[in-house]
């Protein structure tokens, strides 16, 4: 018969509490994976009915006012089965980074189709793109040009991409973010 004792009684949110360190009194009890029902019993007896069958007693529920619930269960074979579960969510799970692009209002026409070719493979991947444009010193009397080149990437990537924030100059930048369109 496995036993799985914890360390403390300051339990997680992501600990179960099984076997022994069931506090309660009486518990409703519900007995492997056909979920039948047996009842409210005393933890003292479910805790022996689990270890005559080679099971362990885990809570699942404590509601507020309500018997707690109990399940009888191999807990080993439960925690892979959640952890398996958990793996597939996480796998299932899309990421969806923000990647910077930083480019000049003087940029040349081959670097320019270059960085529109990056950005709409990063689109394409389903990344948000975020454009900046930082100006430096007397070009900031210029910054006319900076929302000119935003207008023309948008312009550019309008089949492919939404403009999610407008050109916003903040201090001696401007910047915009792009998403994939759908």
């Amino acid at each position: 018969m496995r036993r799985f004792f914890l360390q403390n009684t300051n339990f997680k949110k992501n600990r179960d509490i099984v076997n022994e360190n069931i506090r309660d009194y009486k518990v409703r009890v519900i007995l492997g994976d056909n979920n039948e029902d047996l009842g409210v019993m005393i933890t003292k007896e479910a805790l022996k009915l689990a270890q005559s069958k080679g099971l362990d007693l885990l809570l699942i529920a404590t509601p507020n006012n309500a018997l707690s619930v109990c399940k009888v269960l191999d807990y080993g074979k439960y925690k892979y089965q959640k952890q398996k579960k958990d793996n597939i969510k996480k796998k299932n799970q899309k990421l969806s980074l923000i990647k910077e692009m930083k480019i000049r209002h003087s940029i040349g026409q081959a670097d320019y189709d270059t960085k529109l070719k990056k950005m709409q493979n990063f689109l394409s991947e389903g990344h948000k793109v975020k454009i900046t444009m930082r100006f430096k010193g007397r070009e900031n009397a210029h910054s006319y040009l900076g929302l000119e080149m935003f207008r023309k990437i948008s312009h550019d990537l309008q089949e492919v991409a939404r403009v999610d924030k407008e050109p916003e100059k903040m201090g001696n930048q401007i910047t915009m973010i792009l998403s994939e369109k759908k």
